[in-house]
């Protein structure tokens, strides 16, 4: 208990310095969260506002896969604020795909989290969670690193006891052979 009292005691410390010595990740900080900040506001605000209008314009059919990054499409947008292209992976593929994308993300998320067994719940929800908020801050489906952890969710032989790619207990298997539970025994 006197342990974790003097952990708090110095976070607040800790906390305090940070705050008043003006560290320049603290005033990032301070103006990320009072909306001061160029590139959260380009993010999140101009990137959602270009999505909107993009879905309106195209009465929710979206711009056309590969269509947002041509100049035609940066030339309409530019009065909203567009600049080079949306830095939101769920915003840029909304706005290129429209309903047919939502649609499809639906399914892509849906296969992901309904075949994930309850002792694999905690680490591939995670994962899910990292992934989905690094793409949101400014990541792209074309990043290999999305690609990476979106195949660690749905390897279904991740935490698995038995790494035999037959799940089927030995005794459903017929009778003819060797049969093998997927299990390395050592007889002494």
């Amino acid at each position: 208990m006197l342990g974790l009292i003097a952990l708090t005691f110095l976070a607040v410390l800790s906390v305090l310095a940070v705050v008043n010595s003006n560290n320049s990740f603290y005033l990032r900080f301070n103006d990320i969260v009072n909306g001061n900040d160029g590139s959260v506001v380009y993010r999140f605000n101009v990137s959602f506002r270009v999505m909107k209008q993009m879905l309106l314009d195209t009465h929710y059919f979206g711009v056309g896969f590969g269509n947002l990054n041509t100049d035609t499409i940066h030339n309409a947008y530019a009065g909203f604020g567009l600049v080079d292209v949306i830095s939101n992976s769920f915003m840029y593929a909304l706005a290129e795909g429209g309903w047919l994308m939502i649609f499809l993300l639906t399914v892509f998320f849906l296969s992901l989290i309904l075949p994930v067994r309850p002792e694999e719940k905690i680490l591939k929800y995670a994962l899910l969670f990292f992934i989905v908020s690094y793409q949101i801050a400014g990541g792209y489906f074309t990043n290999p690193v999305n690609w990476i952890v979106y195949g660690i969710i749905a390897n279904p032989y991740l935490l698995r006891h038995s790494r035999s790619p037959n799940p089927v207990p030995a005794e459903n298997l017929p009778a003819v052979g060797v049969q093998s539970t997927g299990t390395l025994e050592l007889k002494s």
